[in-house]
């Protein structure tokens, strides 16, 4: 707004250079809201690809630990196995040496 005397009065200069430094401001924020929603995309995503092999390690531990159960169970019929045999030696060896004996 031009004054009296044909310039700029000093306080629409002072509202130029507020006006000014708000615009600056502005852009300075947008500028940082963009980096954080880009920030945020990509948190997002390594989440979401976090949870997803989260998830496929969870399928592989269970399938895991069945296959283990299956394994200790078929161990402890084997070893029941090698015990009975074991047993029937001694049985066996206690007949022959009777039989040698007699």
């Amino acid at each position: 707004t031009p004054s009296l005397l044909g310039g700029e009065s000093p306080f629409a200069k002072a509202q130029d250079a507020a006006t000014g430094a708000l615009q600056g401001r502005i852009g300075k924020l947008e500028q940082e809201r963009d980096h954080l929603s880009d920030q945020l995309a990509l948190f997002t995503a390594r989440a979401a690809a976090s949870t997803q092999a989260a998830a496929q390690r969870g399928v592989e531990l269970e399938a895991t630990s069945k296959r283990l159960a299956l394994v200790l169970e078929m161990l402890g019929a084997r070893e029941e196995e090698v015990e009975d045999l074991r047993e029937t030696t001694r049985e066996q060896k206690q007949v022959f040496e009777q039989q040698l004996e007699s």
